[in-house]
């Protein structure tokens, strides 16, 4: 029996996928990890291993949850576009139609749709955001009103690192009747109604022994780190303490260790950027929902469509000011590109994290795809892990 016990099921066509999970942990030092896939709403794929701890003696169980980082903004964009599907806002709409203390500092044209494709010149806040500040709306939304946009990176792509859900939260909050924070919106909207264990912001009642224990890659030998994973453009601008990648990474400056994220109190925050915790079978029920229709949440076609839609804009193609690679934004998630190039074809849509994590709906084929883990590695996209078990499923099909 190996060390890395591997439990689980997949549907016999998917055979094929097992044997790559199991590569992960021979060959591409995986420590502990999840892999889910839905087809039609139905689960095809529900794959776990592994350890939860460096030590090895805490097997990853069935239900064990991960921090996925940055894919926790596709979540938080999906829990945003149910206000949409609910006829609360247009995309096109200028931010400060919701939120009036916007329009500060030359922000009164930004619209909804330019801030979700991080073209809005928000990536940096000036004012250093405090966990405090983090876990005080009010304060933090006078922080963002009051924010510059960068004139450099306005109508660019320029990755917005904390601050794309931090923006998002506070408009969900001002164009929900209801007044819920990202967070709570997710948890009702659609983690409840479809019974998926996924939050952002971990609930009181979870206990810590149900979360993997993050092994994070030490900042410095990140930066160290030679290889094709991590482009030289974006080394050397971390070197630059005054750099916009430097400065919107590092505020708040949880991203100095991401060790600190496995501890409770900032477990506990409702971080719609970065502190998505849950199973992969969750993350890929949610998006196989989206992407079957989203039926069983009662979305409105004109919302699934605003999501399938490829934008045809300047800026496809162009390498993005804060990652130095060609991604593409639309309504705060990941569009296909030649970089990240998932799904079936152009319609599909997601959010991969730091570390390894991705999660995407395929329209295409009604198909939800998820994988999560805890050893974290540093490619910006295309984690070799999650690229293999990726093109497995596709390969399957």
């Amino acid at each position: 029996m190996k060390e890395y016990l591997i439990n689980g099921f997949v549907d016999p066509k998917f055979e094929k996928v097992r044997k790559v999970f199991i590569e992960n942990f021979e060959k591409r030092d995986e420590l502990g990890a999840a892999c889910a896939v839905f087809i039609n709403n139905e689960l095809v794929i529900d794959l776990w291993g592994g350890f939860i701890d460096a030590k090895k003696t805490k097997p990853w169980q069935e239900h064990t949850k991960a921090l996925v980082f940055s894919s926790t903004k596709g979540f938080s964009s999906l829990a945003f576009a149910t206000l949409h599907s609910k006829g609360l806002f247009d995309f096109d709409d200028r931010v400060c139609k919701h939120w009036p203390e916007f329009a500060q500092n030359g922000k009164e044209k930004i619209t909804i749709r330019q801030l979700l494709a991080h073209e809005a010149g928000l990536m940096v806040i000036d004012k250093m955001i405090s966990l405090k500040k983090l876990g005080d709306k009010e304060k933090l939304a006078d922080i963002l009103a009051e924010q510059q946009p960068h004139a450099k990176a306005i109508g660019r792509k320029a990755y917005h690192t904390w601050t794309i859900s931090l923006y998002q939260s506070e408009l969900a909050r001002r164009i929900d009747p209801l007044k819920r924070s990202i967070g709570t919106l997710f948890y009702d909207e659609i983690a409840s109604q479809l019974n998926a264990d996924f939050h952002i912001g971990i609930p009181f009642n979870i206990e810590d022994e149900e979360i993997a224990e993050i092994i994070a890659v030490d900042p410095l030998n990140t930066l160290k780190h030679k290889s094709e994973e991590i482009p030289l453009k974006l080394i050397f601008n971390f070197l630059n303490p005054f750099s916009f990648a430097t400065r919107s990474f590092l505020n708040p400056p949880l991203a100095m260790s991401p060790r600190l994220l496995n501890a409770r109190k900032i477990k506990d925050l409702e971080i719609g950027s970065a502190n998505g915790i849950g199973t992969a079978r969750a993350m890929a029920k949610i998006y196989g929902e989206f992407a079957a229709g989203g039926t069983t949440l009662g979305l409105d076609a004109k919302t699934i469509k605003a999501l399938e839609h490829f934008p045809d804009n300047k800026n496809n193609g162009k390498e993005d000011m804060i990652l130095k690679e060609n991604l593409i934004f639309s309504l705060g998630l990941e569009k296909p590109s030649s970089f990240f190039n998932f799904g079936s074809n152009n319609r599909a849509y997601g959010h991969q994290g730091a570390g390894g994590s991705a999660a995407f709906a395929d329209p295409e084929l009604k198909l939800g795809f998820a994988y999560n883990m805890n050893r974290m590695g540093t490619s910006v996209a295309n984690d070799p892990r999650e690229k293999a078990l990726r093109e497995a499923v596709y390969q399957c099909l």
